[in-house]
């Protein structure tokens, strides 16, 4: 694994420092433990949070605390020793004291913040016989001065051992464009941006991961599976009850454009081929309104477009794809547009419920007849209940279904991708996943949980079948993969940026397509992992 360069990492602190120097717009990172400790908390309707769109600021993080610990006395004893957790984390943010975690700088004025600390990682794993470990190293940097944020972050990561899942394409977790090392594999994860506060919305150029659904296990909309891509964002609130936000992408087609390829010096010794990809974009906007404050309903869309930039998909209030047909283009290099629909109710306390639905292709005359199968769509629905039968034992149920050929498209520079992964559910086309969840807590620095899935995926069809031939296939048409799991984990947090976890699953894996899923996880497995960690979350 390529080593973390500390000279790099004092040049860019230095730039950082001298560059910006309370607390504006920086995003958490999503796999921090505040998201699940604020969302109790709004389902309790101790706070107000739009619960579908991910990730959250710091500003607005520290907002939230202080709300919460104005109304301290609505906690019970684990959910007050959780806040003043928090506190204590977002001090910095809060009340502008610098930092005294362990390994981390932090400085603050009445009009700058600057945040510094490492990251480093150790896992040990098995699945049945096989064995592997991971390690990860890295630094993240971030800082603001007046409305002005910055912040950078970078982690190297190596995968070793005999229980490698190279491609991770059947796993929640995110894949990345990696490299080949001896007996595993190595890959980097960048994360940067620049942002504007402008007091009631943000302008930002970021590297970073975007989160839109209410789906805990999986989101239909856009999702971390796939590695985070550059993107402009706008954010707007111009009233309590309306929320706006929009992304335009520069995304990895990985299908190579021959008309652009050239020698990198002609006329030399041995002059080699320089290859490019064809571009790849993605416009999106997620619109979320609260007529009720226990009713948060969002509509939005996306479109993926390869070849030239378009002008007309920087427009944050837009539905893109009929852009096709009014600009002349009609099926002349056209793109793949998507609508999404979110509902959220927490009309019950202690109650949160939650659908989405994505549609990628709907054809109504067709669907009057009763021809399902030439419309694509997925949904997802579910329910978390909190302090069930006694306080702090969270439940999570939920349910998503992604019908045959959805976030593909007739063109492969065009499907719902980025280097190769979805960028939405994990599960891709012709799936569908049933999960369930306990959490418990009785302090505030351990989380304890039980989850438990069942996982269905069908084979694929060549996408002739789609738009030509228009074939009917049933839903889980093909070779078929089906996954029994069920895990629990303990995660301890001795510091606010340490933390040790442990994890025992047991899994019962059937693919009847060769080669899809790896063989060390076929079968029926016991699996165990044993990691410590700083920085992360």
């Amino acid at each position: 694994m390529k080593k973390f360069k500390i000279k790099h990492s004092i040049i860019i602190l230095f730039f950082i420092f001298v560059s910006i120097s309370n607390a504006q717009i920086i995003y958490e990172t999503l796999n921090n433990p505040v998201y699940s400790f604020l969302e109790r908390m709004a389902v309790k309707k101790l706070i107000d949070l739009n619960l579908s769109v991910k990730p959250y600021s710091k500003k607005e993080i520290a907002v939230v605390l202080k709300k919460l610990r104005k109304n301290i006395n609505a906690l019970n004893r684990v959910e007050k020793e959780e806040l003043f957790w928090y506190l204590k984390r977002y001090g910095l943010e809060i009340n502008g004291k610098p930092s005294k975690k362990l390994g981390e700088f932090g400085y603050s004025t009445s009009s700058a913040l600057f945040r510094a600390f490492p990251i480093a990682g150790y896992e040990i794993s098995t699945v049945g016989p096989a064995k592997g470990y991971s390690k990860w190293i890295g630094a993240r940097f971030e800082g603001s001065v007046n409305k002005l944020s910055l912040f950078f972050e970078y982690l190297d990561t190596g995968e070793f051992g005999d229980n490698v899942d190279v491609n991770k394409k059947l796993t929640p977790e995110t894949g990345h464009f990696y490299k080949t090392a001896p007996n595993g594999i190595e890959f980097s994860d960048v994360k940067g941006g620049i942002i504007y506060d402008f007091g009631y919305g943000s302008l930002s150029l970021k590297k970073n991961y975007v989160n839109w659904g209410s789906g805990k296990f999986g989101k239909l909309f856009l999702s971390s599976k796939a590695a985070s891509f550059p993107h402009v964002e706008f954010k707007l609130n111009p009233l309590p009850w309306l929320s706006i936000s929009y992304i335009h992408g520069w995304l990895n087609s990985m299908v190579l454009d021959s008309s652009r390829f050239y020698y990198s010096y002609q006329g030399n010794i041995q002059p080699f081929l320089v290859e490019t990809f064809i571009n790849k974009y993605i416009a999106a906007n997620y619109i979320s309104f609260k007529p009720k404050d226990w009713l948060t309903f969002s509509v939005g869309n996306s479109f993926i477009y390869s070849g030239d930039l378009r002008p007309e998909m920087f427009i944050p209030v837009m539905y893109y794809k009929v852009m096709d047909h009014n600009t002349g283009r009609g099926d002349v290099n056209d793109g793949n547009g998507m609508i999404f629909f979110d509902l959220n109710v927490n009309y019950f306390k202690n109650i949160n419920l939650y659908g989405s639905l994505l549609i990628d292709v709907l054809e109504i005359r067709p669907l009057l007849k009763g021809e399902f199968y030439k419309s694509w769509f997925g949904i997802t629905t579910g329910a978390r209940l909190i302090d069930l039968g006694f306080e702090n034992l969270d439940l999570f149920l939920e349910y998503s279904m992604l019908n045959p050929w959805i976030y593909e498209n007739k063109y492969i520079t065009t499907n719902y991708k980025h280097l190769g992964y979805v960028l939405g559910h994990w599960i891709g086309n012709n799936a569908d996943l049933l999960s369930f969840r306990l959490n418990y807590k009785f302090i505030a620095n351990l989380d304890l949980s039980l989850k438990g899935e069942i996982f269905r995926k069908g084979g694929a069809e060549d996408i002739y079948y789609a738009y030509i031939e228009r074939k009917k296939l049933p839903f889980l048409f093909g070779n078929n993969r089906r996954e029994f799991s069920i895990e629990f984990s303990a995660v301890y947090y001795p510091l606010h940026n340490l933390y040790v976890k442990g994890k025992y699953r047991y899994s019962s894996i059937h693919d009847d397509e060769e080669a899809r899923t790896p063989d060390f996880l076929l079968g029926e497995k016991n699996s165990f992992i044993l990691s410590v960690s700083y920085g992360l979350p």
